[in-house]
């Protein structure tokens, strides 16, 4: 009777620890569709920003070195009022956009007009956002002072030429909230984001 009273304790013990880890699975690779839905949201979200005719006509003029001051003043203007700031207050999870001309990697329009001019041309975000729209993975960078993702995707003229790279710092609050969800097992869970 004490042999069957443990083997009936083992095995017991033994379907628990399988259920809870099933459980853990399950809310895992829910929580990883999650994080895709919510990264495919934003690539959506900044290629249609970066395919908008106006958006590509402004950009046209920012990136020629051709055109005049005021020319460039006023495009530059233009973009921010009727494209990326009300980007930026539509609540669409983005917390800076700006424009990198593709000649030179550099900042030409920006929500944060301190950025305008810095360099980006060792960015992966605007490397790999010449070819495709493309996410950069979590990263901590001194010039921001926290951590961050970033999104990059190409603008390209009317014969299709890529001119420039439209990219925007993504807000992690949203990510924070996918991790966070409750799973109801333990109090001392923790969710870890790798890669």
């Amino acid at each position: 009777l004490l042999i069957l009273g443990q083997f009936a304790l083992t095995n017991s013990r033994r379907v628990l620890e399988e259920q809870k880890f099933d459980h853990l699975n399950g809310l895992n690779l829910l929580k990883a569709d999650e994080i895709v839905q919510w990264e495919n949201n934003h690539i959506r979200q900044i290629r249609a920003l970066a395919q908008r005719p106006l958006v590509t006509e402004y950009a046209t003029i920012l990136v020629d070195p051709t055109i005049d001051a005021s020319m460039t003043a006023f495009a530059q203007a233009k973009l921010n009022e009727d494209h990326l700031l009300p980007a930026l207050a539509n609540d669409s999870g983005f917390w800076e956009l700006f424009l990198i001309d593709a000649s030179n990697g550099r900042i030409v329009a920006a929500t944060d007009e301190l950025d305008v001019g810095k360099d980006r041309s060792n960015e992966l975000y605007f490397q790999e956002g010449q070819r495709e729209a493309f996410i950069q993975n979590i990263y901590f960078t001194p010039s921001l002072g926290e951590p961050t993702i970033t999104v990059g995707t190409p603008v390209k003229d009317s014969n299709g030429t890529v001119i420039a790279v439209l990219a925007g710092h993504l807000e992690l609050e949203g990510l924070s909230i996918i991790a966070r969800q409750a799973n109801d097992l333990t109090i001392s869970e923790d969710t870890y984001l790798v890669n």
